[in-house]
């Protein structure tokens, strides 16, 4: 053996000289009828990691290799040897080597899954369990003792298993797509429940143990240091690894597995899991906390905070995408989005003004970090603006046209829309004149790209039937009713006709005046901020000549918006017809340059 793994490092070295030789003697190990016991004590005894990494290729190689032929209790042998591994000397193996330890532990339950009995699958849940329960270690805090933490182990388990069965990013077996088709839907049958069980429990318990390590919120700046404890570090250790199990989780696909279907990317995902999952994802005090981690973790530097803000934004993102029935009722699907919403509404807020205020300092003392500052918080303002995208899609306007605070919500929501055409506005005329790329920073920046999103979601309120007026008219009754539950839009039992519309017609009108408050000013402040662009644009193609690609780019996407604000345009006639009418006169002579903001009422 000892001559065996010699000669494994001894390739491991000439993959840097002589690729091909190496590869040729890694692979004829795989022929070695001993390359089971090799894998095993190249894994034990080699503290060379490129080593390892072969040999954990070599010991799933060599169990498949002869699958067909193991008994269940070998197969069973094999998977707690990696777990053992893992678990009693995870410390000894680099990220990327107990990745593909990981990996090959999954894949061995993948390929025997549907021989398993049942009990061989609940003892390994049960184990899990155990060990998310399990006393930390305690050794100083150091890179040992974080990869000893059994949450983290527990959780890197899990989120192998998921992922191997639930994508195409899942392991070449040498299978039909017919077993993949397969596995994936006996893992969702029994496997994927408890995952999801064990995951939201482990949030649950990370949530609460993060707010107590954690600083109070505003104790620590963003820009200064965090000045976390090491139990805080821990926490968020555990925590980062518990979002990413329950995100792979909520991910699953439903709807039918197909390993050759890319995803779109085009429009938002929705999550449509069984009516089982509704325990442990109705939870209004599980959000509440995660939502206060995620205003502790905005005191931290952006360096220390940012990853982890992005997986709580993505998180919360896939909670907001929930649909179908786990819902019990209309009301409490309502309430769900009541607080969702105005979570969003609140943090896109918050950081589209925090984003504005540092490029605003961003032109003043013209820093690199002040540069990287802004580029985070532009990050900040993507993500919590697709969330806001979602719940409207996902809810629509008839639910959220029933919620009080909706006059509030567009009203805040247009206010941020104009905000973001005043910073690129700004951002065009401080660009002039600089030698970086115009387009780059004004038409492809942060602020023009969530103003890009907003207005999709601007688009989905106004083209709702609710404003459109499609569907309305006399007689029946709406499919949809205001708190998203079928045959809403009845008056009283058997009342046809135009009185059992009138509510429908008296809400969808109520939602058109308030939608059309709301988007008047968005309107004004695009065209003025477009003149803007334009008028710096013409300067500058005097000094040089643009890009022909890039200006098709941009004229495509200038296209595309000017349809979309067509759309809201229509919505306000008199406004917009008085704001365009003041454009054309000024340069006649008019004194209104910018064509002036809509006089209400008018």
């Amino acid at each position: 053996m000892e001559a065996a793994l010699a000669h494994i490092e001894h390739a491991c070295e000439l993959l840097q000289t002589d690729p091909m030789r190496a590869s040729e003697i890694l692979l004829a190990l795989r022929s070695n009828p001993e390359a089971l016991g090799v894998a095993r004590h190249v894994l034990e005894h080699s503290t060379n990691a490129v080593a390892q990494f072969h040999a954990t290729g070599l010991l799933q190689a060599a169990l498949l290799g002869r699958w067909t032929e193991l008994p269940l209790e070998e197969r069973a042998a094999a998977r707690s040897y990696l777990a053992t591994l893992l678990l009693n000397h995870g410390e000894r193996y680099s990220h990327f080597v107990s990745s593909q330890l990981l990996q090959t532990f999954a894949v061995l339950w993948k390929r025997g899954w549907a021989e398993e009995g049942p009990d061989g699958k609940t003892h390994f849940f049960q184990q899990v369990q155990a060990l998310t329960h399990a006393p930390e270690e305690k050794d100083g805090g150091g890179e040992a003792s974080r990869k000893k933490n059994k949450v983290v182990l527990a959780s890197a388990f899990l989120l192998a298993l998921v992922g191997e069965f639930s994508t195409a990013k899942s392991a070449a077996l040498g299978l039909p797509l017919e077993f993949h088709r397969q596995a994936h839907k006996a893992f969702e049958d029994y496997g994927l429940l408890p995952c999801l069980e064990i995951g939201m429990g482990m949030l649950a318990r990370g949530v609460e143990e993060t707010l107590v390590a954690l600083p109070p919120s505003g104790q620590a700046g963003r820009e200064g240091g965090s000045g976390l404890t090491a139990d805080a570090h821990g926490c968020l250790l555990r925590l980062n690894a518990i979002v990413q199990l329950c995100l792979e989780t909520l991910s699953w696909d439903f709807t039918g597995f197909d390993p050759l279907q890319e995803p779109s990317m085009k429009t938002p995902c929705f999550i449509s899991p069984p009516i089982a999952w509704r325990p442990y994802l109705l939870r209004l005090d599980l959000l509440e906390g995660l939502v206060s981690v995620y205003t502790r973790l905005r005191g931290l530097s952006v360096q220390e905070g940012e990853g982890r803000l992005h997986l709580l934004r993505q998180l919360l993102t896939q909670l907001a995408s929930l649909q179908g029935p786990v819902f019990p009722t209309g009301e409490e699907r309502s309430q769900y989005a009541l607080f969702l919403l105005r979570v969003g509404v609140d943090f896109l807020s918050q950081s589209v003004e925090a984003a504005s205020s540092a490029e605003a300092a961003l032109y003043e003392r013209r820093q690199g970090s002040a540069e990287d500052e802004v580029e985070g918080y532009g990050r900040e303002v993507d993500g919590w603006v697709s969330f806001v995208h979602v719940c409207v899609s996902n809810f629509r306007l008839p639910v959220l046209a029933a919620f009080p605070f909706f006059p509030d919500l567009c009203q805040r929501l247009s206010a941020v829309t104009c905000l973001l055409l005043r910073v690129t506005a700004g951002r065009a005329v401080n660009y002039r004149g600089s030698n970086q790329d115009w387009t780059a920073a004004c038409e492809e920046g942060w602020a023009m790209a969530a103003f890009e999103t907003l207005i999709e979601t601007w688009g989905v309120l106004v083209a709702d039937p609710m404003i459109a007026g499609e569907g309305g008219g006399s007689g029946g009754t709406s499919p949809v009713g205001p708190m998203g539950m079928e045959g809403g839009g009845g008056g009283v039992e058997g009342g046809g006709g135009k009185g059992g519309n009138g509510g429908r017609e008296g809400e969808g009108a109520m939602a058109r005046r308030v939608v059309t408050e709301a988007v008047a000013p968005v309107y004004h402040a695009y065209q003025s901020c477009r003149v803007t662009l334009s008028q710096v644009e013409a300067a500058r193609s005097l000094e040089e000549d643009a890009e022909e690609e890039a200006e098709a780019i941009a004229t495509a996407n200038v296209e595309e918006q000017v349809v979309n604000m067509a759309g809201l345009g229509r919505l306000a006639p008199a406004a917009s017809v008085l704001d365009l009418h003041g454009r054309l006169l000024a340069p006649l002579g008019g004194t209104d340059n910018g064509g002036g903001a809509p006089r209400p009422g008018v």
